[in-house]
């Protein structure tokens, strides 16, 4: 009986179909680079979404300043306003996946996180600054979508830890890359185009 189900057991290179947005036809899967190249699109939205909330955590008193407002009342305000956004996206994302493609969700929290970066460059008044960071919290939805592309493209048994792993290099990426355009970047070209600058490299 042992034997029996030893050999019914799923092995680490097991074949099986692709999910139907994999677009691969019949073709199957195995454990090859295949999986880093399916997962790379995830990878590097996981870190675009990182990247504009730091930005705007970083510069977001110097924008209320030039705003004219006290940033001391509105800056904890634009921060729970971008956390708030989080999760509601994060909350609707088990909803979307089970009637969208994953691949379609992370383009669509792509474009809105350049969107989103757009709109707050534009922002001249305090009430239109702090939707622009609900809109920023919002377009971070990829984390969530990235974990169920991982598990759903890989065989029974495989490992995921390193993928997993990617997964949080990716975001570590934009806790890196956020403050530093935020700190480094912004004093020199200016908060608003540094706004416009994070727009157009999220949507190219």
């Amino acid at each position: 009986m042992a034997s029996a189900k030893a050999a019914a057991a799923p092995s680490g290179r097991q074949r099986r179909k692709p999910p139907s947005w994999w677009g691969a036809g019949n073709v199957t899967i195995q454990s090859t680079g295949l999986f880093w190249r399916a997962l790379m699109p995830g990878f590097i939205s996981l870190t675009l979404d990182m990247i504009p909330s730091f930005v705007v955590q970083a510069t977001a008193p110097f924008v209320l300043m030039e705003i004219g407002t006290n940033p001391d009342r509105w800056y904890p305000i634009c921060v729970a306003s971008i956390s708030a956004g989080q999760i509601v996206s994060l909350n609707l994302v088990g909803t979307l996946l089970s009637v969208v493609d994953p691949p379609a969700l992370i383009w669509a929290s792509i474009v809105s996180s350049a969107l989103a970066m757009g709109l707050l460059g534009f922002c001249r008044t305090t009430s239109t600054y702090v939707a622009g960071n609900v809109l920023v919290g919002l377009a971070a939805l990829t984390d969530p979508v990235v974990a169920a592309m991982i598990l759903e493209l890989m065989p029974g048994s495989d490992p995921i830890s390193a993928h997993l792993r990617a997964k949080v290099v990716a975001k570590g990426f934009g806790f890196v890359l956020g403050p530093a355009f935020g700190v480094f970047i912004a004093p020199l070209g200016g908060y608003r185009l540094t706004y416009f600058l994070i727009s157009a490299f999220c949507a190219f």
